[in-house]
């Protein structure tokens, strides 16, 4: 094989001397400017949010119906959690405790559209668990595209640790973690998917890991369509929460879309998990496609979960006092119309 696989995946994912300023992109100061790696997160949020949760054929017969207000979900809440966390702290350690407190008071704040494990998770913060519940969802997978444009890149295996153990603890979680890590740290290899896929092999050597890799190296030999794909791996009502179902389909759907539009338009269709799978998806385009990305879906104009926000913890600052308060009060006000919302959308 390839020069990459002489080293460990270890030293592929998170070499030595990785400069980090080689893969940051500017910040997002308009609709038309390239939008930063996070940034790229609350669009593809924003963007696949309409259709959580709806299968698709339903999205397929009905298209994409969209939020006037475009909202964005606990994919941006997240990123936000992990940007403040990094920020605040001096070692892997405190940013284990920050993170571990942001995520208590994310939790009462009533998120709407949570996972199960990661609302356990945050439960189980406020009587002292280290560590999060026994499960493989794809809640921390939504916190990577903060870790890789800030946590320190000696350090960034450690902190994707943390970040992931914190709310579940299935090692399977974590592989899919690494595997995205390591996409979006080397998309310039979208041009080599064949060893972009064996590279990911590595990762772990386990079935349950190796499986889809083995399909999706078939799949893009033979053009199969993400949701041909997606139905050999199991997930074959939608995009699920199961972390091995969402980062192989989101990365096999972005090795063979053409473009912005293509790789999210495909992973919305597909249904599901539509918001979590929209963020990751927007991320990975960010690296390859980031003018396409921005011309494609104007930035979520949600509150207090905005650019403005974002921007701030971008460039060192943190989250006030206010904003667990004014998280609650959106999504107080924000719950009815979600539930009419989403009555509509399923008996439309």
């Amino acid at each position: 094989m390839g020069s990459l696989l002489k080293l460990s995946f270890t030293e592929q994912l998170f070499p030595r001397d990785c400069v980090f300023g080689l893969y940051r992109i500017k910040l997002m100061t308009s609709v038309k400017a390239a939008p930063s790696l996070c940034a790229a997160v609350m669009i593809g949020d924003s963007y696949g949010l309409p259709n959580e949760g709806l299968p698709a054929r339903a999205i397929k017969l009905f298209r994409r119906i969209p939020l006037p207000w475009r909202p964005t979900s606990d994919d941006s809440e997240h990123t936000l959690l992990v940007l403040d966390a990094i920020n605040r702290s001096s070692s892997a350690e405190e940013f284990r405790q920050r993170l571990a407190w942001n995520l208590r008071w994310w939790f009462l704040s009533l998120p709407i559209a949570v996972g199960l494990a990661t609302a356990k998770s945050g439960a189980k913060l406020w009587f002292g668990a280290k560590r999060g519940v026994y499960s493989a969802g794809n809640g921390p997978c939504m916190r990577i595209p903060a870790l890789i444009a800030k946590a320190p890149p000696e350090q960034l295996k450690r902190y994707i640790e943390i970040s992931t153990t914190l709310t579940h603890t299935d090692p399977k979680a974590l592989w899919a973690c690494e595997a995205l890590a390591y996409v979006l740290l080397h998309s310039e290899l979208i041009h080599q998917p064949l060893q972009l896929l064996s590279n990911l092999r590595d990762i772990s050597a386990e079935p349950a890991w190796t499986n889809w890799v083995t399909l999706a190296i078939k799949g893009i030999d033979a053009a199969w369509e993400p949701a041909d794909f997606a139905h050999r791996i199991g997930s074959t009502e939608g995009i699920s929460g199961y972390a091995l179902h969402t980062v192989p389909v989101v990365v096999y759907t972005w090795l063979r879309a053409k473009g912005a539009a293509t790789a999210l338009n495909d992973v919305v269709l597909l249904g599901g998990d539509t918001d979590s799978a929209g963020a990751l998806i927007a991320a990975l385009v960010s690296r390859t496609d980031p003018e396409g990305l921005s011309t494609l879906y104007p930035s979520p104009k949600d509150w207090p979960v905005n650019q403005s926000t974002l921007q701030h913890l971008e460039a060192g600052g943190g989250l006030d006092w206010t904003f667990y308060p004014s998280l609650l009060l959106r999504n107080l006000i924000s719950l009815p119309a979600y539930l009419i919302y989403a009555l509509i959308r399923r008996l439309g």
